[in-house]
């Protein structure tokens, strides 16, 4: 069985573009066979998606194509839980 893996990345700070840069990466070393993924992209305003994951490159501007536009975001530091209106995830 596989497990759920989210990756996430973006976000509103300084690092945005370095962390798509990370993402590019990091899904392209990932063996998919044994995992579920489900990418997540923070844009700058805050706003959350859920991604492409079939983009080459999370760095271009094109980043945001065909994501679907995530509502009611909850994220609880203190549980490192992160809850959404279609999933949630522990880490």
């Amino acid at each position: 069985m596989k497990q759920k893996l989210m990756v996430v990345c973006g976000g509103q700070s300084s690092e945005h573009i370095v962390s798509r840069m990370s993402c590019t990466s990091v899904m392209n070393n990932l063996n998919k066979e044994n995992y579920d993924v489900t990418l997540v992209g923070i844009d700058q305003n805050g706003s959350w998606y859920i991604l492409d994951q079939n983009q080459e490159d999370l760095a271009k501007d094109t980043w945001l194509d065909n994501a679907k536009a995530l509502q009611d975001v909850w994220f609880i530091k203190t549980t490192r839980c992160c809850f959404t209106n279609f999933t949630w995830s522990f880490w």
